[in-house]
């Protein structure tokens, strides 16, 4: 650990610390394999309701990266009483949810998410990972755990860029296997950082292009070949949903959905401190699935002027050619790493 992080690392634990994390308990051998994933917080979200339960999804949560500033997104900062209001039981942050992985960034971080109190879930991307120093202070960087009728899998995108290696993999599998004889799971979500499904399918080439970073991107991913084939294995039995998190900055867009006729639905959704931010609440109950934007700015509207206000559907390849297709990401501003 560097010297700078091990000098600070205390305070970020005892705010780390401010709810007290659950007991661990040993680990079932015929129950959910692989690590189990842990809230930011050490909070437990509480027992889902009778009718169901819903919860926050949100990426890129530091907001601007052009910004040099502790804090989160302006935009999260403003609903933050909200969101401690609201009855969402728990949060999945999908990457980024601090700009850097340090002390200045994480105090300020951690004391917001303590103030929300709300459990925070999180699937980590290329700003928030820091190999080693990242699973001291947040538990493992990819894991599952089972929450009323659903199974949610966090995956990690940065230990091998774009790809997964081969522990990501076989937990994959083996939560396929293990959901696919649970009758009582309806849902099974995923949740990463980068968008690995658009990397070879044309489909989503301009959301590719304009997500919010490309950066160790060398020409293919994995997904297809590896992932894939189990999610459309349980998406035969289950409603399947694969989250990614790096979109949101001001030459993208908040939000992207599709629905595929192998029964995956894709989404996005992530904070860029701009007018168009949104998150996704979802609701569950049974077998029903309500997804809304939630738009976080005041009067939130998409660049063009139109409001976002319209079903999460209408955000999908369609929108995204229409509105971003000609904006090849070489002509815009040029990202260095980390961006």
């Amino acid at each position: 650990m560097n010297t700078n992080m091990s000098k600070h690392l205390s305070l970020v634990l005892v705010l780390a610390a401010c709810v007290s994390p659950a007991p661990i308990q040993p680990q079932d051998p015929n129950g959910l394999p692989g690590p189990r994933a842990r809230s930011l917080t050490g909070a437990v979200p509480a027992p889902p309701g009778e009718h169901g339960f819903s919860f926050l999804v949100g990426g890129h949560l530091y907001g601007n990266p052009g910004a040099l500033s502790g804090v989160p997104s302006t935009t999260l900062l403003m609903q933050a009483h909200a969101i401690r209001n609201s009855p969402d039981q728990f949060i999945v942050s999908t990457g980024d949810f601090v700009r850097a992985f340090s002390p200045p960034m994480l105090v300020p971080t951690f004391e917001l998410f303590r103030f929300m109190e709300k459990p925070v879930f999180n699937a980590p991307g290329n700003h928030d990972y820091m190999p080693g120093e990242y699973e001291e202070l947040c538990g493992p960087s990819f894991g599952s755990f089972e929450y009323g009728n659903v199974l949610f899998v966090l995956l990690n995108t940065e230990l091998q860029r774009w790809h997964f290696e081969r522990e990501q993999i076989d937990m994959v599998k083996a939560t396929a296997d293990w959901v696919l004889r649970q009758s009582h799971i309806d849902h099974v979500f995923y949740f990463a950082h980068k968008v690995v499904f658009a990397v070879d399918e044309p489909r989503y080439a301009s959301l590719l292009r304009n997500c919010n970073g490309r950066d160790g991107l060398e020409g293919t991913s994995n997904f297809s070949s590896e992932v894939l084939p189990s999610l459309r294995r349980v998406a035969e039995h289950k409603r399947v949903l694969w989250f990614c998190g790096d979109l949101g900055v001001h030459w993208g867009f908040s939000l992207f959905y599709d629905e595929r006729p192998d029964g995956i639905t894709y989404l996005g959704c992530g904070l860029g401190s701009t007018e168009s931010d949104c998150m996704l609440r979802l609701r569950v109950a049974g077998k029903s699935l309500h997804i809304d934007p939630v738009p976080m700015h005041k009067g939130a509207t998409i660049k063009n002027g139109m409001r976002i206000d319209k079903d999460v559907a209408a955000y999908g390849p369609d929108f995204w050619n229409q509105h971003f297709d000609k904006r090849a990401r070489e002509q815009l501003p040029k990202i260095g790493d980390g961006k």
